[in-house]
């Protein structure tokens, strides 16, 4: 128990140590097989892909800057380049 307790303090006080859980973020993700965008005439189109990517969001436990470097991932072509 003490050192489980000691191991979350380290953690707590070195929060880059957190980070060796985002490569399981990651495969959560893409195994929800989250959408790509590249261009659309149509503002609505890129809604509704946006609305899906959230959604598959909200299913992990990503942090918001987390979140925003996935959905941004899954941008491609001209979305990309903006």
């Amino acid at each position: 128990m003490t050192e489980a307790t000691e191991q979350q303090i380290n953690v707590d006080h070195h929060p880059n140590l957190q980070a060796e859980s985002l490569p399981r973020k990651i495969e959560t993700f893409i195994r929800l097989k989250p959408p790509t965008f590249s261009y659309s005439q149509d503002p609505m189109d890129a809604d509704d892909w946006l609305r899906v990517i959230e959604s598959k969001l909200d299913l992990t436990d990503c942090t918001d800057e987390e979140c925003v470097a996935l959905a941004v991932h899954q941008l491609e072509g001209t979305a990309r380049s903006w």
